[in-house]
Parts: C-alpha cells; structure tokens; sequence
C-alpha cells in the first residue's frame, strides 16, 4: 500500500492532471488521497482536498466552522456538470486535489456522456496549469476511447498485511473496550490503536495470532476482512482458536467464490491419491518448499508454472489439488471463459480483478483449466471477439512473464496444439508433462486406490486381472467403474463388491481412446519432443489404439460370463 500511495505522490509531483483509481473501496482510496494531500506532493506544501458525489456535491474533511460558507457553495454541485464546471472557473482553488466518487455512472449515459468528456478534456490544460489535479475513484473502470492518453489508470492493489493488521486491531480493541469497560472517548487516532492493542493483550491475543489470522483474510478488501474478524469471534467467541482461523478462511472462501471469476478449491486430495504420473510427482516434491522463506534465503526463484496437457480424464486437474497439499498453499481455480463479457473493456477489467485477487493471496497456485478453449484464438485467428481474445491472451502473457508474486500457475490443456507458440515457450512455464493413458501398473495403483477409498480392501480383488482388461481406460473412467461396479453390489441385495461387478463395469462404458481414437494420436504426436512424460516411463506409453476396439469386445464377453 505504501507503494501505491508514493506511486500516486510522484504522478502529481510529475504534474499528471488526471488519475483514474480503479477499487472497490472507495473510502480506504480516498483516506490515503487524504493523507497525500495532507502531507503534499513535495516540498512539505499540503493540497486542498475535496471529494464529489452526486448526493453531496463536494465536501472537504478539513473544513471548519470559518469555510461553512465555502462548504454551502460547494455543496451546491451535485450535478457532475457543474461540478467540472466549477473546477474550471475563478472560484477553484489551485494546488488541490479533486476527487470524483463514481463518476462512471455519469460516462454510461448517453444524455451526459460526450459533455463530461468534453468537460475533463478542457480541464486538463487548466489541471497542469494551475495544479487543479483531478483524482476518479470508482469500483468500475470502461475509460471512453476520448480519455485514454490524458487520463492515466491505476488500480489498487488488495490490502496488504500492515493493513490487515490495522483492521483486526481495530476489531479485536472494539470487542476488548466493551469487555473491559474501557472508554477511548476523546482519544487521537494514535492512543487509540494504543488502547486496542492493550485490550487485546487482556484478551489473550498476541502477535502471532494476529498474524495468523491476517494470513487467512489475505486476498479480501478491509470491509470483508473486518466483517470476517468480526464474526469469527460472535461465532467462536475466541481470537486464538484454529477454529477461529479456519472460520476466516471458510468466509473468505465465500467471498471468493461469490466473484464467479474464482473458485477457492480446498486441498481434499494428497499426491499418494493420484496412480501413477511419478515423474510428475516427483517434480511437485521437488519444489515442496519452493515459496518458504528458507528456500529465498537460500537464493532459490520460486517455479512460474507448468502445463499438464494429455487425455480427458487421466488426472490432471486432481494434480494441481494435491500440488495444493502438498506444498501448503491455496488453489484458486480460474475459468478464463467466466471472464469475457460483451461490453468494451469489461473482460479487461475481470482479468486484472483476477490477478489482482491471486497476488494478494500469494503464494498460491492458480489453476487455469482448460486453457486452450479459451485462449486458442489469441494468434489472431478469432474474427468474432474483436480481438479480445488477443488483448487477454497478452495481458496474461505479459503479467506471467513480469509477476514478482510468488504465484504459480498450474494450466491443464487437453489439445495443447491450439495455443499460440508465445504460450508455450519456455520462460513462460517451468515444464510442459504429457499426461497419457495410464500403463498396466498405474492402472492396478489406480484401481487400489478407488477401491480403498470407498472402505473396501484391495487385497480381496484381482488387480492383475482388471489393469489386463482395463487397458485404453483413463483414471477418471476406472473411478467411474469402480463407483458403479459398487452401486450394482448395493442394488443386489447390498452384497460385497466383487472383481466381476467392475469388470462389467467397465464393459459397459466404451473409453474415450476409441471414442476420440483420432484426437488421441494427434495429441500424443505432438507431445513427441515437446513434452516431459508425467509417467516414470521413457517413452510414451505403448497403448495401440486401434487394438483397443477389440479388446474392449473381449472384455465385454468376459464380463457377461
């Protein structure tokens, strides 16, 4: 935060005339434009501060009871007209920052629009002149074409921990003054956060603590964050407590997931549950302690990302969860196509409010999954999305390429050979792994384990015999046979699971490897060379696919015996 705050210091030091802020809490932006028009742009010379909204017109916090006349005659201007109006004439003070709350609403209507652009247009030479900065802070950014080259765009970044801090503080104080009947009437701000961090200390909470907890909010504004505190402790009545922590982290769970851009996927497999797909695993237990501070004392660089490209169904996506627990950190899912939306600048906007959200929970992995559907166009290729599809693509590229967070990006392709070649190279990612049809062996681990996770011992089956005939099948689909092989034992007469019951099982579903016999063999003729085996085997599984369609019929015949 402190580097957003000297970041904006120095544009209006440079003279910048307009600033545009993009965030959603516009009252944490307009404090810290407060305390930088207090502490001035250099010098030690303060700026006047004044804030616009359509309900009030301008106020200034550092009015008194001598500028009540001023106040009136500013309050007057609530139509965003003559509020620009007014910061061209006589009136105006120089040397002062003019903050506008949500003038985008103002940009949307047709009736208003090319006025106010017309209107911030003439004001800039005015701005630059007479030091008149004009500050927009609003939740939505879509800046008219007319703008763009004289008003300069920012986004704030998401509290960081100092702040986070600050606002448990401030909670843990509240719940502690009323507890211990103390009194912060008249108090500054200082002696203030004094009192609360002693009522904290009665309260038992410590610095550890408070950390812990901070760490769980991280990624939320400070409005969730103090809301999230505050319930915590009405529902656990306790700072303290694990349970208090993983409350928080069950709250910030739903706020991001009620985005609808991000889905906050909780670490419910380990690496022991994926079959198979070593060398892949092997990898991820390289890295275990990549974003520890250990390993950056060390002088160790935190890993970008991989791309896990192969078959449906063969445990990519289960992969990027269990690197998740294995490495301690969390996984946000993003589905780039939730971003594209149909108004200009919209999925721009989405796409940085998504990394924006990633950055503020690092380190933790995101998940991009799919993500050839979605950014397969971004060469060009697409004529429909009036190149939106580039402008994201490079966006993405550009960020995954200069990010300084610690956030590594885990892809799952199922056809690879659609992305651009700029995707793929390296530099943007660590690894490509092929992930293909697990081998006779990784299909007897795959099928203990399904077998095991559902209370059933694998030593009361013939694993032998149902990796020899499962042969084409992907792990999704084994899981599949196993669930229904079950649900059969159940409808007769609740019986115990047998081998036959999942070998009819699975004679009962044609697999994808001759279904999409084709796509299959393009897929793994472009791994040749290209891709690391996820598989701890030196070539590409030896599965021939067009031998496949006969053994699935002898399978058939078996499992009807």
């Amino acid at each position: 935060m402190k580097l957003m705050k000297e970041k904006i210091k120095q544009y209006l030091l440079a003279g910048y005339p307009a600033i545009w802020i993009q965030d959603w809490e516009e009252d944490r932006v307009c404090k810290d434009l407060q305390r930088i028009a207090r502490e001035g742009k250099g010098l030690n010379i303060p700026l006047q501060y004044y804030e616009w909204s359509c309900t009030q017109g301008f106020i200034s916090p550092q009015d008194t009871d001598n500028d009540r006349d001023e106040h009136k005659l500013l309050a007057d201007k609530v139509d965003p007209i003559e509020a620009l109006k007014f910061i061209a004439s006589k009136q105006a003070k120089n040397q002062a920052l003019y903050v506008f709350k949500n003038l985008h609403f103002f940009l949307d209507n047709p009736n208003s629009k090319y006025l106010i652009i017309q209107l911030i247009k003439d004001l800039i030479p005015i701005a630059k002149a007479k030091e008149r900065h004009l500050v927009f802070v609003s939740s939505q950014v879509d800046l008219p074409q007319e703008l763009t080259k004289d008003v300069t765009l920012l986004q704030f970044d998401l509290p960081d921990e100092e702040v986070l801090d600050e606002v448990l503080i401030e909670v843990v104080g509240a719940v502690g003054v009323g507890k211990f009947n103390l009194s912060i009437d008249g108090m500054s701000p200082a002696q203030q956060k004094r009192a609360f961090l002693l009522a904290a200390e009665n309260l038992g909470v410590t610095e550890r603590d408070r950390y812990r907890l901070v760490q769980a909010a991280m990624g939320l504004t400070c409005a969730e964050a103090e809301n999230a505190f505050a319930l915590t402790w009405v529902a656990n009545k306790s700072f303290t407590s694990d349970e208090a922590v993983e409350f928080v982290q069950k709250i910030k769970t739903q706020f991001i997931n009620s985005s609808g851009l991000l889905e906050y996927i909780p670490p419910k497999y380990t690496l022991d549950d994926i079959g198979g797909l070593e060398e892949l695993k092997n990898w991820l237990k390289m890295y275990q302690k990549a974003f520890t501070k250990e390993a950056q004392e060390f002088g160790l660089s935190v890993p970008k990302g991989i791309i896990c490209t192969g078959i449906p169904g063969t445990g990519k996506s289960t992969a990027a969860i269990a690197a998740s627990a294995a490495w301690r950190i969390p996984l946000l899912r993003f589905d780039i196509g939730q971003i594209f939306g149909s108004l200009l600048g919209e999925t721009e906007q989405k796409l940085r409010t998504v990394l924006r959200t990633a950055e503020a929970l690092a380190p933790c992995i995101l998940q991009i999954e799919e993500i050839e559907k979605s950014l397969s166009g971004m060469s060009g290729n697409s004529i429909n999305d009036g190149g939106t599809t580039s402008r994201v693509g490079a966006k993405l590229l550009t960020w995954m390429q200069e990010k300084t967070k610690p956030v590594f990006v885990f892809a799952t392709a199922n056809d690879i050979s659609k992305l651009d070649s700029a995707l793929v190279r390296k530099g943007r990612f660590d690894e490509i792994f092929f992930v293909d049809l697990p081998t006779e062996e990784e299909r007897k681990t795959i099928f203990s384990i399904h077998i095991r996770k559902r209370g059933r011992n694998p030593n009361d089956f013939d694993l032998d015999l149902l990796a020899e005939h499962s042969e084409g099948y992907g792990g999704a689909e084994i899981e599949s046979a196993v669930e229904s092989g079950l649900w059969a034992a159940f409808n007769d007469g609740g019986r115990q699971l047998k081998t036959q019951d999942i070998l009819q099982a699975l004679a009962s579903t044609k697999p994808i490897s001759i279904t999409k016999k084709e796509s299959i063999q393009a897929i793994r003729k472009w791994a040749e060379g290209r891709a690391r085996n996820a598989s701890a085997v030196s070539a590409t599984v030896n599965v021939k696919l067009e031998e496949l369609e006969n053994k699935w019929n002898t399978l058939r015949r078996i499992s009807a015996e």
